[in-house]
């Protein structure tokens, strides 16, 4: 059974780097995978405030990444995860807060924009426009080349 992923309109910036404007670009993902995946490099091995905004539409029923930073020594670092079947989002690791009743039905074109900032460790997301409850993180910067 293949399954489609797909990405628009992704922004992603940090204190102090370059906003990269992805818009009118789509990443695809056509089938089902483990491995699939867009890297976007950067020389910054230090964030202090990481926001990513993005726009994606899935069939997929099970719990998914949408992004993620990670380090050597820090696997998902900072991680947007959606579980559909529960409606819910984390924003960080295993350890992360999770945002509840966030419905993201299938096969609809969804926005998420989430935000951290080290100075409070607070991250919050806006799924399509609508703010959710901002929870804490942690309040120590993301250090380490992103792998």
């Amino acid at each position: 059974m293949e399954k489609l992923f797909l990405f628009t309109a992704l922004m992603i910036s940090t204190c102090c780097a370059v906003t990269q404007d992805l818009s009118g670009k789509v990443f695809v993902f056509p089938k089902e995978t483990n491995t699939d995946h867009v890297k976007l490099l950067t020389t910054r091995s230090t964030f202090y405030n990481v926001t990513v905004c993005l726009r994606f539409l899935t069939d997929l029923n099970r719990a998914y990444s949408l992004f993620s930073v990670s380090t050597p020594t820090v696997e998902n670092a900072f991680l947007i995860y959606g579980e559909p079947a529960n409606h819910v989002f984390h924003v960080n690791s295993g350890s992360g807060p999770t945002f509840h009743a966030v419905p993201f039905p299938q096969n609809t074109w969804h926005s998420l924009c989430s935000t951290w900032g080290h100075g409070s460790g607070v991250a919050q997301i806006w799924l399509n426009g609508k703010p959710y409850v901002k929870k804490f993180v942690t309040n120590q910067p993301i250090s380490g080349k992103p792998i």
